[in-house]
């Protein structure tokens, strides 16, 4: 009865962490990541072929973008004036 138990578990727990990969990565970085190339390209990039052949860069890019905005708002907030 415990095996039975803890493979229900296990299966649960996959599937949240897989609802959570879609939601957060191929979601929410995949958009930012996305907003902030049209931004800084002047919306030449990415357009068209090249959102569903270069999704996983974009969305890897969003992660930069968040990271890069944590770090300032980390380093701006220690500042001594």
């Amino acid at each position: 009865m415990e095996d039975i138990v803890e493979v229900i578990a296990k299966g649960i727990w996959e599937a949240i962490k897989f609802i959570l990969y879609v939601v957060v990565f191929n979601i929410i970085l995949f958009n930012l990541g996305r907003v902030t190339l049209l931004t800084a390209t002047l919306g030449k990039y990415p357009r068209y072929n090249h959102i569903e052949k270069d999704s996983e860069k974009i969305a890897w890019f969003g992660v930069f973008v968040l990271v890069a905005a944590w770090s300032a708002i980390a380093i701006f907030n220690n500042l001594k004036t």
